[in-house]
C-alpha cells in the first residue's frame, strides 16, 4: 500500500468488504450457504432502510443477485491464500456463522481455515 492511503477497514460502514467462508468444493457449499447470507444481508438491509443509515447491506431479490454483488464469498483454500498473498494489504472479514449457518457447516470452514489456510502464512 503506498503511503499516505488509508487501507480498508471494515470500521468503514460505506466499504463494501467481502465477508469470505472457506470450503473445499466451494461451488457446492454456496448451495448450502447462500440461503443464510441472503438473510443476513436482507435482514441487516431491511434495517439499515429503516433507520437511513449507510452500511454496506443492501436488500438482495435473491441469492443469484447477493452471488453476484461479491459480498459473500465462498472460496477454497488455496484461493484464499493467493488472493491474501498478492493483495497489498491483505484483509478479509472470515465469517463461518454468517446467517445463522448451522455450527457443523461454519466448523468444517473453520477447521479448512486452521489447518490449510493458517499453515501457509506462518513462516512468513
Amino acid at each position: 500500500m503506498p503511503l499516505g492511503h488509508r487501507p480498508p477497514s471494515a470500521l468503514d460502514r460505506n466499504a463494501p468488504i467481502p465477508a469470505t467462508a472457506n470450503a473445499a468444493a466451494a461451488v457446492a457449499a454456496w448451495r448450502h450457504i447462500a440461503p443464510h447470507a441472503l438473510h443476513e444481508t436482507n435482514a441487516y438491509g431491511a434495517w439499515q432502510q429503516e433507520s437511513n443509515a449507510h452500511a454496506p447491506f443492501h436488500v438482495a431479490a435473491d441469492v443469484d443477485e447477493l452471488r453476484a454483488r461479491g459480498t459473500h464469498r465462498i472460496v477454497t483454500p488455496d484461493e484464499f491464500i493467493v488472493e491474501m498473498k498478492a493483495a497489498p494489504f491483505p484483509f478479509q472479514i472470515f465469517h463461518p456463522m454468517c446467517g445463522g449457518i448451522p455450527p457443523e457447516l461454519a466448523w468444517q470452514s473453520l477447521r479448512l481455515y486452521e489447518h490449510e489456510v493458517l499453515p501457509a502464512f506462518a513462516a512468513e
